[in-house]
């Protein structure tokens, strides 16, 4: 495990996923569901027209019927970094927004995605360093390996 100390000097980018499942707000459920199984992927951004509106996460799919269009599941007000922010600054913004992953995000461009499973997986900073997405807390439909 990196240490703490570690954490404060690895930036971002040494660690964030570089793929990201995107999907557009129009989309129904059924179709997001599709998209993250087929990617392996717990959030999906929500981009229209190249530009991130929102974020979903498999719970916020939970009880939604397949015909519900993404925009009325997604979390609309995203929290970003940036490649070059250090893993503290982006653990720091995790913990204050209470989120599991955020968009890398430079030039306004997507560079990837930083979550706290992949940060766990990485082993960097104590196990505790972000709060774990929601979805970790019950049973979803899908759930990658």
């Amino acid at each position: 495990m990196v240490s703490g100390e570690r954490a404060r000097e690895l930036l971002v980018a040494d660690v964030m996923t570089r793929s990201v499942a995107v999907v557009a707000p129009d989309a129904a459920t059924a179709s997001a569901r599709r998209v993250a199984r087929g990617n392996g992927a717990h959030h999906l951004l929500v981009m229209d027209e190249g530009i991130l509106v929102g974020i979903l996460c498999l719970c916020d799919l939970h009880g939604a019927g397949p015909a519900v269009p993404v925009s009325e599941r997604m979390t609309d007000r995203v929290a970003v970094t940036r490649p070059d922010s250090t893993l503290a600054e982006a653990i720091a913004i995790m913990k204050a927004r209470r989120v599991g992953c955020l968009p890398v995000v430079a030039g306004g461009l997507i560079m990837g995605m930083l979550s706290a499973d992949r940060l766990r997986r990485t082993e960097v900073g104590p196990r505790n360093a972000a709060p774990a997405c929601r979805c970790s807390r019950r049973r979803v439909e899908y759930r990658p390996s």
